[in-house]
């Protein structure tokens, strides 16, 4: 095992925690850039139930920004669909998240994308004036 799954495996229960910190967010943006696709949905679903909440987090919106960045697989695309699938309009509306989950729309296609903007198509005309 290499040291890199070394510290994911010690730190992916923590890793949510570690990107709404103010230090340890530096380290999760590092840490993302330098890991694999396989590593990165480790990561993905240890943060499934985190994940808007973090997202909307004040520091943890620059970590998930990054995470979501370096997405390239349709199997961390699905992930990050289902732990956001019923909070969308949570994101869309958070002052926070909204960055994030224009980061997902920036890596997604076809049926995820499409899902997203149909569940957000009922709130548009909400989304326009606030």
């Amino acid at each position: 095992m290499n040291s890199i799954n070394l510290i994911i495996d010690h730190i992916k229960e923590q890793f949510g925690r570690l990107m709404s910190d103010q230090y340890g967010n530096y380290f999760c943006q590092t840490l993302v850039k330098l890991v694999g696709s396989e590593q990165r949905l480790t990561i993905l679903k240890s943060l499934i139930d985190q994940f808007v909440t973090v997202s909307c987090d004040v520091v943890g919106t620059h970590s998930m920004q990054r995470l979501v960045e370096t997405v390239s697989k349709d199997d961390e695309k699905i992930v990050i669909y289902n732990a956001i699938a019923a909070d969308v309009d949570r994101l869309a509306f958070h002052h926070k998240g909204n960055y994030v989950l224009l980061a997902i729309i920036g890596i997604v296609s076809g049926d995820i994308l499409t899902m997203i903007i149909e569940s957000m198509l009922p709130r548009l005309p909400q989304l326009m004036l606030d």
